[in-house]
């Protein structure tokens, strides 16, 4: 298990928890908004689907609890629906981010390897682009899956198993780059004490896309910071500057990579083994107490779909809510790289996933024959073509998303026209079902975070 040092500024934030402010160092760039999933109170949820459960997945020993196929008989098993979901869906998605993750690394070494020898590092810096490209693709698949190990030490409820892995990897929608540009000029992130005293906006995926895209001589830091003031930062050359930001992003690559593995191997059956707890949820043995309180902490995990999605990742950049002007193209997810609208895509496919039990066409146990074991009408069917229409208009965009967002106008938004807004209206289809039907039907509790939206 991987546990910063508690400075006073960490506990200072666990303190205040479902703050926004994560365990973020100062900086000129303050965070404006907080979609950070907080797990909902199991205890008034009544018996779902205790009824339902015919086998018992904890009679199975480790290594045996993944090695058989889903058990799509007639009888739906809520503790079948979180073994298919464990074992054929979070942990091969841990498995190829934390490949994805370690090929990064290399491409990253070969890189700076070119800069400190003296050659042309075109070729190598658009490999590394490329693997951070693929890295993060990964990881905006297990955003949707913050179950257990990768859930948030700092939420409003701790969900069972956090240990908050998820923000050591990736901490937007807090992101630091002027943070990141004040350690380029001290060296900071050579220490061998950085991870530990400061705030995860300095490293992870995200500090790495702005190391990596970003690569013009000034800062993101204002005229009155003392990097620019006091022009420690004018003093860097410009060859000197692009190895202290190759360097950087090694070393926060190679962090990332070291928690993608713990990660994993927190889930894996031969290793940490939260697969078992997850999978007997309700049964002896379980760190889970009821079958409920899994199903919960899974049905939170989904409703990253409805918050972090449909309001930050789409309505904020398209003007729809939470922006002044028509539209707030520099508020995607991903300004440097541009790669928000493929950040979207890779979540509604693992929200498919998480739903159904598997990819689309694949004979599995998920939230579907959840919902039709529960009530015989055709919301499951709805919701599932609900969620495909969202993948499919997202998936449709032809531009960046920051392209859609800059060239939106108020009435081809309203009237649904514009791709990031009929991308927003459709997803939006799936998510009021989500936040009414899916959780009375059921009887799930609503997520904190979504128990005061109205949109």
């Amino acid at each position: 298990m991987y546990f910063k040092a508690l400075t006073s500024r960490f506990v200072l934030c666990i303190a205040l928890l479902g703050m926004t402010f994560g365990c973020s160092g100062a900086s000129d760039d303050t965070a404006t908004d907080d979609p950070s999933a907080a797990t909902s109170d199991p205890s008034d949820a009544s018996d779902a689907s205790d009824s339902a459960d015919a086998a018992d997945p904890s009679d199975a020993s480790a290594p045996e609890l993944c090695s058989t196929e889903a058990n799509t008989g007639d009888t739906f098993s809520g503790n079948e629906l979180l073994r298919q979901v464990g074992c054929f869906v979070i942990i091969p998605t841990y498995a190829e981010f934390e490949a994805a993750a370690t090929a990064l690394v290399a491409s990253l070494e070969t890189y700076l390897t070119d800069l400190e020898v003296g050659n042309d590092a075109v070729d190598s810096l658009a490999e590394a682009r490329a693997a951070w490209s693929a890295t993060m693709y990964l990881w905006q698949q297990a955003e949707v899956y913050q179950v257990g190990p990768s859930a948030s030490l700092a939420a409003m409820e701790v969900a069972v198993g956090a240990q908050g892995i998820r923000d050591e990897i990736y901490s937007w929608p807090t992101v630091n780059p002027c943070g990141v540009d004040q350690d380029i000029v001290t060296d900071k992130y050579d220490t061998d004490d950085f991870f530990l005293i400061r705030g995860n906006d300095r490293y992870g995926l995200d500090a790495a896309e702005y190391l990596l895209f970003y690569h013009e001589a000034d800062n993101n830091c204002s005229v009155l910071n003392s990097i620019n003031s006091q022009g420690t930062w004018g003093a860097i050359d410009a060859d000197l500057l692009q190895q202290k930001r190759a360097q950087y992003v090694l070393r926060v690559a190679t962090n990332v990579q070291e928690r993608a593995v713990e990660l994993h191997n927190a889930w894996k059956p031969d290793a940490g083994n939260f697969i078992a707890d997850f999978a007997t949820a309700g049964q002896s043995g379980s760190a889970y107490d009821t079958l409920e309180e899994a199903l919960n902490d899974l049905s939170d995990a989904l409703f990253y779909i409805e918050k972090n999605v449909k309001d930050f990742k789409l309505a904020k950049p398209a003007g729809i809510l939470g922006c002044s002007t028509v539209s707030c193209p520099d508020d995607v997810e991903a300004p440097f790289s541009r790669v928000s609208r493929d950040n979207i895509v890779a979540n509604l496919e693992a929200a498919q996933k998480l739903f159904l039990g598997a990819s689309p066409g694949t004979d599995a146990v998920g939230f579907d024959d959840f919902l039709r074991d529960r009530d015989p009408s055709d919301v499951a069917d709805i919701m599932a073509t609900n969620l495909d229409a969202a993948l499919e208009a997202a998936r449709a965009m032809d531009s960046t998303l920051y392209e859609a967002a800059a060239s939106v106008t108020e009435s081809e938004c309203e009237a649904g026209n514009d791709p990031i807004c009929s991308t927003y209206f459709t997803l939006k289809n799936f998510t009021d079902d989500l936040k009414t039907r899916f959780v009375e039907v059921l009887e799930l509790n609503l997520p904190v975070e979504a128990s005061g939206d109205t949109d």
